[in-house]
C-alpha cells in the first residue's frame, strides 16, 4: 500500500510539474528566460512516463514555430530540446531531423542564432548516431562554403563537425586544417569555435583513436589562447595589458577565447 502511495505522489507531483511548464510556456512571462527553465523541466520529465512525451514534444515546438511569441533565446533551447529528444528516442530521429535542417534555411528561421542551435542540435545527433552522418556532414560543408553566411552560423558549424569527429576520424582528418586556420582568424567567435572544435575532435569516443599529433597541436593553441586571449605570440606581457585597457570593451573577445581554450 505504501508503495502505491508513492508512485500515486510521484505521478501527482508529475502532473504538477508539468501543468507549471506548460502554463509558463503559454504565458510567457517578460524574465523570457523562465521559459527557458520550463523548456529544460520537460525535457528532464521525457523519461518518467512515455505516455506524456507526445504532449511534451508538442509543446516544445510550440515555442520554435512561434518566433512572434518566444524570444530567440528560449527557441534556442527548445531547438536544443529536440536534439536532447531525439538522442533519447532514436524512433523520432529523422522526423526532429527534418525539423531541424528545415531551420537551417533563412527564408524558414529568421534568427541566425536559433540556426546556429539547429546546427548544434544535428551536430549532437550526428555523434549520437554515426549512420546519420552520410546525411548531415554534406549539408554542413554547403553551408560552411556560402559567401553571405552569419558568423554564428559558422561558429554552429564548426563546432558542430569537431562534435560529429568525435566519432569519426576521417571527418577529423578532413576538417583539422580548418579548425586550425579558425583559430588565427581575425573575428574573435571564430577563434573561439576553432579551438572548440578542436578540443571535441581530440576527445574520441568509442573506439575511435586519438590523433596524437593533432592533440600537441590544439594543446600549444590553447596555452596561447589561455595567456594571450588572441594567440599574439609577438605580443609581450606588458603590451598586452596596455592593449586590454585601452580596449576595454575588447575584454570579452579576450575572456571568451580563453573561456573556449580551458574548455577545449
Amino acid at each position: 500500500k505504501e508503495a502505491e502511495m508513492s508512485e500515486f505522489n510521484l505521478q501527482e507531483e508529475i502532473d504538477i510539474a508539468i501543468k507549471s511548464c506548460f502554463h509558463l510556456i503559454d504565458n510567457p512571462p517578460e524574465q523570457y528566460r523562465i521559459v527557458r527553465q520550463a523548456i529544460q523541466g520537460l525535457i528532464a520529465l521525457w523519461n518518467l512516463d512515455p505516455v506524456i512525451q507526445p504532449s511534451l514534444l508538442n509543446k516544445i515546438l510550440q515555442v520554435v514555430q512561434h518566433p512572434e511569441i518566444h524570444r530567440s533565446h528560449p527557441r534556442r533551447y527548445a531547438v536544443r530540446g529536440l536534439g536532447q529528444i531525439a538522442q533519447m528516442d532514436e524512433s523520432l530521429t529523422i522526423s526532429i531531423v527534418d525539423i531541424l535542417v528545415g531551420l537551417l534555411k533563412r527564408d524558414v528561421e529568421g534568427s541566425q542564432y536559433v540556426r546556429k542551435a539547429a546546427f548544434c542540435a544535428l551536430s549532437r545527433i550526428g555523434r549520437k548516431y554515426p549512420h546519420m552522418q552520410g546525411y548531415l556532414v554534406p549539408i554542413f560543408s554547403a553551408y560552411s562554403n556560402l559567401p553571405n553566411i552569419k558568423v554564428s552560423q559558422k561558429w554552429g558549424i564548426c563546432i558542430g563537425v569537431g562534435r560529429m569527429s568525435q566519432v569519426n576520424p576521417i571527418l577529423r582528418a578532413l576538417w583539422k586544417d580548418k579548425w586550425i586556420s579558425a583559430c588565427y582568424s581575425e573575428e574573435f567567435r571564430m577563434r573561439w569555435a576553432g579551438i572548440k572544435g578542436l578540443g571535441h575532435a581530440c576527445c574520441s569516443v568509442g573506439n575511435t583513436v586519438n590523433d596524437v599529433q593533432l592533440e600537441e597541436i590544439t594543446y600549444k593553441i590553447c596555452m596561447d589562447f589561455i595567456q594571450y586571449g588572441q594567440c599574439r605570440d609577438s605580443m609581450s606581457d606588458s603590451d598586452l595589458e596596455n592593449f586590454r585597457r585601452s580596449n576595454p570593451w575588447k575584454n570579452e573577445e579576450f575572456y571568451l577565447v580563453q573561456y573556449a581554450a580551458v574548455g577545449a
